[in-house]
């Protein structure tokens, strides 16, 4: 979960502090009855992060497993450059 915040906020630019508000406000929202990490995908696809990139998983199909950038509204993130 570290990781993923970690992640969502660097390619984001929002602080780690502003994405663990908006997973915890998620949370809420869902009355609790999603886990830490299932609030985070919901967040970053909210933000318009790419989930599958975030997390390193393969995707389902050929052209989606093409894509090799993080993209939102403000930044095209290339994987790679993740710490």
């Amino acid at each position: 979960m570290e990781e993923l915040v970690k992640r969502m906020s660097f390619a984001s630019g929002m602080t780690e502090e502003e994405i663990l508000s908006k997973i915890e406000d998620k949370k809420l929202e869902l009355s609790g009855l999603i886990s830490d990490e299932g609030a985070a995908y919901i967040v970053a696809k909210e933000i318009g992060l790419d989930v599958f990139l975030l997390t390193g998983k393969e995707r389902s199909s050929p052209a989606e497993a093409g894509r090799n950038f993080v993209r939102n509204e403000k930044y095209l993130v290339p994987f790679a450059q993740f710490p």
